[in-house]
């Protein structure tokens, strides 16, 4: 079986509609049709279930497949950057996963640096959500994800600490706290509190300890995402790092007074290239200066 089939098939269960994936392949849905009914006939079993109609679902075998295929892609085109590299034909990359161009503590001095210590590899910053920077990591997405410590680490990765950034509390500019220059855990009390639905950060789970114990009768909630341009009540609060500040402009950003600290860094396999690791180095001597 082709690696093209293999990518048009892990590009189908990711956009889970044959019109978009073929709309992205630039090919024709029908062409994708026979294209995924070759596959199928080649493996002798069915990887979509088709039992319901307008409703895309992969078949037990299918879900199975999915994880092959999906590894099968990182490691051919893993491989290939490799071989190139060794031809000389391709410099080597890496690439680093950030959550928004705009919350980035990295330093252009120290990307300037980098280029100028390693001219033979290439740096590629991938830009996504926070909560799957890890997954991108251990999928081979990236090399390096820069993320907010986590309370553990999967067997093989270790994170590599780089800046501490503090909290803040971000709050609807009709709450009542939107006046005040800075907050504290006190001041709180009285409001629902929303923190990360991912309790996976070291820091999420302490916060979450601290103001369980503190204040048992203080309503807290979770959330996946605000929104930019979203609104909360005035009675809500929702605690998040300092310098993801410009991501909330038509909300009220204030600093949140507390012996909590955000640790940012990366998180990187054991196995890191040399390459890799200097780039960590380097991340770490430029944020004391």
């Amino acid at each position: 079986m082709q690696i093209a089939m293999l990518k048009t098939y892990t590009v189908l269960v990711e956009k889970k509609s044959f019109s978009k994936t073929a709309s992205l392949l630039y090919i024709s849905q029908p062409a994708l049709t026979q294209q995924i009914q070759k596959m199928e006939e080649e493996l002798g079993f069915s990887l979509i279930d088709r039992s319901r109609r307008n409703v895309f679902e992969l078949t037990p075998a299918g879900k199975l497949f999915y994880d092959f295929a999906k590894d099968a892609v990182h490691r051919y085109e893993s491989t290939l950057e490799d071989c190139r590299v060794a031809a000389g034909i391709q410099k080597a990359r890496i690439m680093v996963g950030i959550d928004h161009p705009e919350t980035v503590l990295l330093k252009n001095a120290t990307v300037i640096n980098f280029a100028k210590a390693h001219p033979d590899v290439e740096l590629e910053i991938n830009y996504g959500i926070l909560r799957h920077l890890m997954q991108d990591l251990i999928s081979v997405e990236n090399q390096l994800a820069f993320i907010p410590e986590p309370f553990t680490m999967p067997l093989g990765y270790s994170f590599y600490p780089v800046v501490s950034d503090s909290l803040a509390c971000v709050m609807s500019k009709s709450c009542p706290l939107a006046r005040k220059k800075e907050i504290t855990m006190e001041d709180l009390k009285h409001y629902a509190i929303r923190l990360p639905e991912d309790d996976t950060y070291a820091v999420v789970r302490q916060i979450t300890a601290y103001l369980k114990k503190e204040y048992p009768d203080m309503k807290l909630r979770t959330y996946r995402n605000i929104s930019i341009s979203g609104s909360l009540n005035k009675d809500e609060v929702f605690i998040t790092m300092l310098h993801r500040k410009i991501l909330y402009k038509e909300l009220k950003c204030i600093p949140l007074k507390s012996h909590f600290h955000i640790v940012m860094g990366y998180a990187a396999k054991d196995n890191a290239s040399p390459a890799v690791m200097d780039f960590i180095r380097m991340n770490q001597e430029d944020a004391l200066k």
